[in-house]
């Protein structure tokens, strides 16, 4: 999962065209896999139907603007933007479940957008670096509507069922969208969308949504903070973007509240 965002750089297609074609070859590999296990396809209700497809579009967007950060920035400053997702989590799980929010929570936000800012060097509108740091926020911002409202599903439903109906509401939402998009289709454009459908998709996301049945929420999340490190380094080698100082500095002020925020909110209570 850590490397999709060097899609966003190698294939040379507007960021929803590159999603679309994520979301459109990834489903039926998510489909074969609930297929082997002989898991079953239907919904309990028309209920879940509809918020499943707009959480299937709410992953769509989320994907793209965080592809269109990755375009507009590098892969690592947009990685490390985007986790500050669970901070976000944080002050929008009280609005939306009337739970009390706590001092920690504060502290830990104003650390993680302290990082923000210390990543900005030209902090105008012009700026594709401060773009692509906007872009990241509103992926972050995505991502935690949608873990929030996913958790409805988890005890009803398997991850690699939650993730094949999210990722055909996002197809069936993005095809029709292509034809208004400019783009040019190479070999090697193909055999990356593949990769990134089948493997960083399809695979990677079965697996983690798996993983859950025997590790703990809280070792996953905690796992998940490694992304951007591997993010880094896989941009490093492949594409030589190498992260500078403030990225750097303003990368351990997030994740280090991110992981607070992680810790804290997936103990047993």
């Amino acid at each position: 999962m850590s490397v999709a965002g060097i899609f966003a750089k190698v294939i040379a297609w507007p960021a929803t065209v590159i999603i679309a074609g994520r979301m459109v070859l990834g489903f039926p590999f998510v489909l074969l896999w609930l297929v082997w296990r002989q898991e079953r396809l239907r919904l309990h209700s028309h209920k879940d139907f509809f918020l499943l497809m707009g959480l299937g579009a709410i992953l769509a967007v989320h994907w793209i603007t965080y592809f269109k950060a990755v375009q507009l920035s590098t892969v690592a400053t947009a990685i490390v933007a985007v986790h500050i997702g669970p901070i976000l989590t944080t002050f929008l799980e009280p609005i939306i479940t009337k739970t009390k929010l706590e001092f920690i929570d504060i502290v830990t936000a104003i650390i993680g957008f302290t990082g923000i800012l210390i990543m900005v060097e030209d902090f105008t509108l012009t700026s594709t670096m401060t773009q692509g740091i906007l872009f990241a926020l509103l992926s972050a911002l995505l991502m935690s509507i949608r873990t929030i409202y996913s958790r409805c599903f988890v005890k009803r439903y398997s991850g690699p069922l939650i993730m094949f109906y999210q990722l055909f509401f996002g197809a069936f939402l993005l095809f029709p969208l292509l034809p208004f998009f400019d783009f040019t289709i190479t070999k090697i454009d193909i055999r990356n969308i593949f990769i990134l459908a089948i493997f960083v998709t399809a695979i990677a996301h079965t697996l983690l949504l798996s993983s859950l049945k025997y590790i703990s929420a809280r070792s996953s999340g905690i796992m998940m903070m490694v992304q951007p490190l591997y993010a880094t380094i896989f941009a490093a080698i492949l594409i030589h973007e190498i992260p500078s100082v403030r990225l750097a500095i303003g990368g351990i002020l997030i994740l280090s509240a991110t992981i607070t925020e992680t810790v804290k909110h997936s103990r047993p209570r």
